[in-house]
């Protein structure tokens, strides 16, 4: 009360009196009765409880920590925008760095999140290890330096994790997965001589041998392993490896999973998580040192198992509802390690952890099931297992919409199912449309597009069948739109070589018999095409709800068809497509692609541009021309999470809604002008066509995505812009198809253009289903 005319807000004076800020103290009442009145709260805690939080952002993992010049930091590994990558943060600060990125290249594919840890020297050196194509690559990364200083691979290792500096910063200790399915500790020298990469075998066995850490001594290596009476359930213990006696001794027993040791500075302390007690996974601590004997001394002086069992037994550090995993010392004796709270993983800080485990109750350890000192690989008799072959179960993947331009088969698209076996080795997809414009032609102009995938190997290749009939959009000799009918069938082979996850080449080979009637631009077709292309593909884009949202996606294709029958037909084809995709924030970006298709020689097949996937706005595939490019501009963002509506008969849900305003450009042209069976001329580029607008996304069940655009189409044809005139003319009529026969440009009977406008009278609205590019 003496307090309460000093302020007027109830939470100054709470500060004033208490010496708190009311927030904190707020937190801790609240806490306090959850301690008092919730079972499950009376004797654990939740990590908050018990230490700082380091990183707040985001999923985060293998903490190691670095101290240097008077301060101190930890490098971990950390998913906050959907790439996994190597974060460099300075302790007490919230400022982080990028040091490594990851799953963005072929160097970095993954970093092993749940798996592999990491280490770094007292030199400034990081160990990490990454998937580089098909094995694993253990990289040095010097901090200060900020570059990759050593780089190891091993033929015979497919898989490397957990490397751990020695003391002295020369070797690193890691495990090794071999081809033949072993999974030991090995050692490697690191130098700028000539002993730099030699590698040494520690243990060979068929145990599971993981998580290893050199001792502050740098006599012994500790580790986590199944190699005990129950490894048969999935249970590890920890176990030292004496490099001087190679030897390997036992450190824990029983029926737990025991892993992720540390060792303290002083070499006094091993902090590990375990499932001991029936627990949630929480940090315990080893006491191995006790003045100058250490357990191993006193084992090879051959004192009682039972009275050393007690003497050095595990105490529990930690009493959490959650888990907890890969403790790490600082030079202090704090802790630092993972742990789960509030739906994420983050990287905590316990003070005077040191302390604390000096004072930790004692656990009876369970009887060693006798197992002897030093410890020795015991025989094992092995037999089949019981087996049974694959048996495929296919289930439906996805239902989107499908796009096409393609140089031989023209553009066109529709519905897309795909079915995939449970292991997606098996895949087949059904892409089905229908051309008809009136109700004669529904049950004739049926397309489809039968594909079977096979991933089974590297080697990928795909075969189908296809067949493509109905009435599509030309140019006639005076500029107007008019349809063309054509009837095709085939099949088609292509192979994939993966060169990495996100590199690939390809070839594949197309064969159809196609007729076209005779019209106003083309020449009439009745011949057999074959069709040869082969090309290069990037792409490590990350992906939201609705199309990419981060990275790069890149494609290279080039080609050749002929008429093997009548030779009416022989051209060449050229494409080239790049989509860039710039974070913004988590969840919204800017996404721009520019996309060029060029068909060339005698009798080029047309692609048609228009519609919600190119040109929105503007009426589907009513733009023909054996060239064309696009440049599409796209700022995505997220607009409505969810909406969910209550029905009397239930309830419907709408979630991921995602905006997007748009700006595309472009043009197509090079369609042929005939009379008969004479190519008079090629249509000439006449300038720039292009829309502006705004719209909204919607993912519906998870695998189909709604796509609905509003906006203005604009002519740019010749345009003058400060003086300085677009290059093109306005001869050609482009219909906009918004009221009637309303378009731009286009020669009337007086040679003048019959529209001037340069924007469409109305706004256009356009529906397509299927992902953003």
């Amino acid at each position: 009360m003496d307090n309460i005319w000093k302020s007027d807000t109830f939470e100054k004076v709470i500060e004033m009196s208490l010496g708190k800020k009311y927030e904190p103290l707020s937190e801790e009442w609240i806490y306090w009765l959850k301690k008092k009145y919730f079972p499950a709260l009376e004797d654990n805690d939740i990590p908050s409880a018990i230490s700082t939080v380091i990183t707040k952002e985001g999923f985060n993992s293998k903490p190691a920590y670095y101290a240097h010049d008077g301060k101190e930091e930890i490098f971990y590994v950390a998913n906050r925008d959907g790439y996994t990558n190597i974060y460099r943060q300075e302790l007490g600060s919230n400022r982080s760095e990028v040091v490594i990125a990851g799953e963005r290249s072929d160097d970095y594919e993954t970093f092993h999140f749940f798996k592999s840890r990491i280490d770094v020297n007292h030199h400034g050196e990081l160990a990490f290890v990454s998937k580089s194509g098909e094995k694993d690559v253990l990289y040095i990364y010097d901090v200060t330096k900020k570059e990759i200083t050593h780089k190891y691979m091993y033929k015979d290792l497919v898989g490397i994790a957990s490397p751990n500096w020695s003391p002295d910063g020369q070797s690193i200790v890691f495990s090794g997965l071999a081809v033949s399915g072993n999974d030991d500790l090995y050692t490697i020298k690191i130098s700028d001589g000539d002993e730099d990469g030699t590698i040494r075998k520690l243990t060979n066995d068929f145990y599971d041998d993981t998580d290893p850490a050199w001792s502050p001594d740098g006599k012994s290596i500790v580790f986590s392993s199944d190699r005990n009476n129950f490894g048969v359930n999935g249970s590890y213990n920890l176990y030292l490896y004496d490099l001087e006696m190679q030897s390997i001794y036992c450190l824990t027993t029983g029926d737990y999973h025991d892993a992720s040791p540390a060792w303290s500075p002083d070499g006094r302390w091993l902090a590990f998580s375990s499932n001991r007690l029936g627990s949630s996974t929480d940090i315990w601590v080893l006491p191995f040192k006790d003045g100058d004997r250490t357990l191993i001394s006193e084992l090879r002086e051959g004192k009682d198992e039972t009275l050393l069992a007690r003497k050095y037994a595990p105490r529990k550090l930690t009493h959490l509802m959650t888990a907890v995993f890969d403790p790490v010392w600082t030079n202090s004796g704090d802790l630092l390690f993972s742990a789960f709270e509030q739906f994420s993983f983050k990287i905590r800080q316990m003070p005077a952890a040191d302390q604390k485990a000096a004072v930790a109750d004692k656990d009876e350890r369970a009887v060693f099931q006798g197992l002897k000192y030093p410890w020795s690989t015991p025989k094992v008799a092995v037999t089949q297992a019981n087996t049974r072959p694959y048996t495929k179960k296919y289930g439906l993947d996805f239902v989107q919409g499908a796009f096409q331009a393609d140089p031989v088969f023209g553009s066109g698209g529709g519905a897309q199912i795909g079915i995939t076996d449970m292991l997606g080795n098996d895949q087949y997809y059904v892409v089905l449309y229908n051309t008809a414009t009136t109700s004669k032609e529904i049950l004739t102009d049926w397309n489809f597009v039968l594909t079977k995938v096979d991933l089974g190997q590297r080697t990928n290749f795909a075969y189908g069948i296809f067949r493509f009939r109905g009435d599509f959009y030309e140019i006639a000799d005076d500029g107007e739109v008019d349809i063309v009918n054509e009837n095709r069938y085939g099949g088609f082979l292509q192979v994939t070589y993966p060169l990495s996850k996100f590199e690939r080449v390809e070839t594949n080979l197309n064969f159809s018999r196609f007729k076209r009637e005779p019209r106003f631009a083309l020449l009439g077709v009745d011949g057999v095409l074959v069709s040869n292309f082969a090309g290069y593909t990037f792409d490590n884009s990350l992906w939201g709800p609705t199309g990419p949202l981060d990275g790069t996606r890149a494609a290279v294709t080039l080609g050749y068809t002929t008429d093997v029958y009548q030779s009416q037909q022989n051209y060449y084809t050229a494409i080239f497509d790049y989509r860039k995709y710039f974070r913004l924030t988590t969840r919204s970006a800017f996404a721009v692609r520019a996309m060029v298709e060029w068909n060339d020689g005698r009798n080029p097949q047309n692609f048609l541009l228009g519609g919600s996937y190119d040109l929105r706005g503007f009426p589907r595939w009513n733009l023909p021309g054996t060239r064309f490019f696009v440049v599409n501009n796209e700022i995505r963002f997220p607009f409505v999470d969810a909406i969910n509506l209550r029905l009397p008969f239930g309830g419907l849900g709408f979630r991921s809604i995602r905006g997007a305003a748009f700006f595309d450009v472009g043009s197509a042209w090079g369609s042929q002008e005939t009379v008969g069976d004479e190519i008079l001329r090629k249509q000439k580029f006449d300038g720039l066509i292009g829309s502006v607008g705004t719209g909204f996304r919607v993912n519906l069940l998870g695998f189909l995505v709604l796509r609905f655009d509003f906006g203005k189409m604009f002519d740019a044809r010749g345009y003058k812009i400060g003086g300085i005139k677009l290059p093109g003319n306005r001869k050609r009529f482009i219909n906009t198809r918004l009221a009637g026969d309303e378009g731009f440009g286009g020669i009337g009977d007086d040679s003048r253009n019959t529209d001037h406008r340069r924007w469409s009278r109305g706004i256009f609205f356009q529906f397509w289903f299927g992902a953003d590019f």
